[in-house]
Formats: structure tokens, C-alpha cells, sequence
């Protein structure tokens, strides 16, 4: 009995092994670059990556550098994807021959002219710390009138984004009245699961 338990153990080690070897192995698809004032930028090739073991896990800002899809969205080159939360255990998958780069989220005040908020990428917003809570007209416009392969659309998230709280498609309709709550999420998205530069989304307030 203790030599079939020895023998099951032995089993299970010689098993784990090359898993383990695998996680101590570092991913050829990612190079690591330190950011000027602190911080780390990920580099990411064509390839799969394991969150908790190439890539922390937390929320990135995701940049282009060429056309890409990351975790099936389609980002041209230069487009950018904000506020993404990767977690742990996950995996994160890059296919195209460019480069998608991943830095810790800033969650920066969105810009404002006036008493509006204009957005220029798609991704997560916070309420109440990027975005103040209140009620909005939300509306998008496309840079030389561009006509859309899909359209844009939103999402009203709560803080564990785990629950979607509201939301719809920018079809028929051109703009949409939102009430947005302390700490929600607002997820805005350019052109179906595409970004898109020359879309803008707008948050004017309800008169």
C-alpha cells in the first residue's frame, strides 16, 4: 500500500514537471521595455501568453504598432483599446505580424470642451474618477463621413464587471440617454469588435 502511494506521488511529480518547466520558461512572442517615469511596457508578438505568469494580471492600455487582432478584437495599426483587464490564469492571445504593446492603465480624467466629454478610443471608463456621474446624451460621429463596416456601441458595466447593467448598439438610432452611476464602468466600442480613430463618442449632459 505505502509503494502505491510512493508510486502515485512519483506519477503526479514526473507529470507536473514539464508544466512547471514551462512556466519558468520565458515566452519568446514577449520582450519587457521600462517606461520613462516608472512602470513596464509589454511587447507582444503573434502568439499566447498566460496572465499571472508572462503578464501580470490587471488593467492595460493596448496600443497597435501594425494591424492585429488581441483576444478578438481588430486593432489597426496605431489604434488603441483602454482600461482592459486581463486576469489571472487567463490567457491572452495576439494574431497578426505586428506588435500590440500593454502598459498599466492610467485611467486619466476624460478630455472635456465645455461641459461635454469627448472619447477617442475604445475601451473601459470609469465613473465618478474618468467620467463624472450624471445623466448624458450619448452620441458618436465618424471623422470625413465614414461609413461603418459594424456599428459602434456601449455598455454600462458594475465595478466588478461582472454584471451588465445597460446598454445598446448605435443602429437606427444616433444617440441614446444614459444614467451614469459612481463607480460603473462605461464600455465604449468604435465599430462592432474593431477601434476605429475616426470614431469620437460624446457624453453631453441632460439639459
Amino acid at each position: 500500500m505505502i509503494f502505491l502511494v510512493i508510486t502515485f506521488v512519483c506519477l503526479l511529480t514526473i507529470i507536473s514537471i514539464p508544466e512547471f518547466i514551462k512556466s519558468l520558461t520565458p515566452n519568446e512572442h514577449l520582450e519587457t521595455k521600462k517606461i520613462k517615469g516608472g512602470g513596464i511596457e509589454y511587447r507582444l508578438t503573434q502568439g499566447n501568453f498566460h496572465i499571472g505568469n508572462d503578464i501580470p494580471e490587471g488593467y492595460y492600455d493596448v496600443t497597435s504598432d501594425g494591424d492585429n487582432y488581441f483576444n478578438g478584437t481588430e486593432l489597426s495599426d496605431g489604434d488603441h483599446f483602454l482600461g482592459l483587464r486581463l486576469y489571472d490564469s487567463n490567457i491572452a492571445q495576439v494574431t497578426g505580424k505586428g506588435t500590440i504593446k500593454l502598459k498599466k492603465s492610467a485611467f486619466s480624467p476624460v478630455s472635456k470642451e465645455g461641459d461635454s466629454y469627448e472619447i477617442h478610443h475604445s475601451g473601459f471608463y470609469t465613473v465618478g474618477k474618468q467620467i463624472q456621474a450624471g445623466e448624458y446624451i450619448i452620441t458618436y460621429e465618424t471623422r470625413n463621413d465614414e461609413v461603418l463596416k459594424e456599428d459602434p456601441w456601449f455598455q454600462i458595466i458594475s465595478d466588478d464587471l461582472q454584471k451588465i447593467i445597460g446598454g445598446d448598439s448605435f443602429g437606427d438610432a444616433n444617440q441614446f440617454e444614459v444614467d451614469l452611476k459612481e463607480n460603473t464602468w462605461l464600455e465604449l466600442n468604435q465599430s462592432g469588435f474593431s477601434t476605429n480613430k475616426n470614431v469620437s463618442f460624446f457624453l453631453r449632459p441632460v439639459k
